[in-house]
């Protein structure tokens, strides 16, 4: 076990940098929470973006492209679009079906998802469309 300067127990963790230096990862006592330094975060140096047109009553893919994402993908609709769009995986239900309806996206409305790649995302409209929708992951 790791102790800090103080003799409180410590949990020893390593960073995502590519050297993976050690760090300390610190228990606040009062509420027995990780202390986190934030710096310890780093932005994404790469991303990718698309769009997705013709959005009706079946599922689509957003994308083809086998980008593996860090923080997840965010998908914006286009405000213009007739219908709500539903974001979900390959079996998606457009507010049909409690098991497989799609997180619920309103025109002109974005929405982060974490996934760890944007192909695996599928939208589906609640109307005939066609809508549109845009997509970067990062």
């Amino acid at each position: 076990m790791i102790r800090d300067a103080n003799r409180v127990p410590t949990v020893g963790a390593v960073t995502n940098n590519a050297a993976l230096t050690p760090v300390d990862v610190l228990v606040n006592p009062a509420t027995n929470g990780l202390l986190i330094d934030a710096t310890l975060s780093s932005a994404s140096t790469s991303f990718d973006h698309g769009a997705k047109s013709g959005i009706g009553a079946t599922a689509l893919a957003i994308t083809a492209v086998d980008f593996p994402c860090y923080f997840g993908v965010i998908v914006k609709a286009l405000a213009a679009n007739p219908d709500n769009l539903y974001i979900g995986s390959a079996t998606v239900t457009p507010g049909t079906a409690d098991a497989t309806d799609g997180v619920f996206l309103e025109p002109g409305r974005p929405v982060t998802i974490e996934v760890s790649n944007p192909n695996l995302l599928y939208a589906i409209a609640d109307g005939a469309g066609p809508n549109k929708l845009y997509w970067v992951a990062i």
